[in-house]
């Protein structure tokens, strides 16, 4: 019985499986953390109607507005209150004025969640933080 001489030698397949790795760890760490990227976009968005709606209240009232969870008063500043499954939203004025608007990323059950990570944004409109994929990334702020 004659062999056909068609397919591949395992030598053939080994190097085609080589190739294929060395390409995948090349690739992979750009998709780490995608998820968690797409979250802090939403978070800077609300920053920023945050920082809107508080200078809009201090057109009319002569002074910024404290805000969080704990005294739901969101609607004083036209804006639903902004907390969710990813941040918790809070604002602090002091005099000067001035305030600063912060984003504290909530415990969840992924494995790219930054429990505990901020995002800040001030009345001059400088974004801040210890989150690691925010828009000025701290080095130390790894998650965990």
């Amino acid at each position: 019985m004659m062999k056909s001489g068609k397919g591949y030698t395992m030598t053939e397949i080994l190097i085609v499986v080589v190739i294929m790795a060395v390409l995948a760890t090349l690739v992979m760490p750009h998709f780490f953390g995608q998820k968690e990227r797409g979250v802090i976009a939403e978070a800077l968005s609300k920053l920023s109607a945050i920082r809107q709606s508080e200078e809009g209240y201090m057109l009319e009232h002569g002074a910024y507005l404290s805000v969080n969870h704990a005294l739901d008063n969101w609607a004083l500043l036209g804006i639903d209150d902004p907390d969710n499954a990813n941040f918790t939203y809070t604002v602090v004025a002091a005099a000067g004025p001035t305030f600063d608007a912060t984003a504290t990323r909530v415990d969840t059950a992924s494995s790219e969640d930054c429990p505990g990570k901020t995002i800040t944004l001030t009345n001059a409109g400088v974004f801040g933080g210890k989150h690691p994929f925010g828009p000025n990334p701290d080095a130390d702020a790894a998650c965990v």
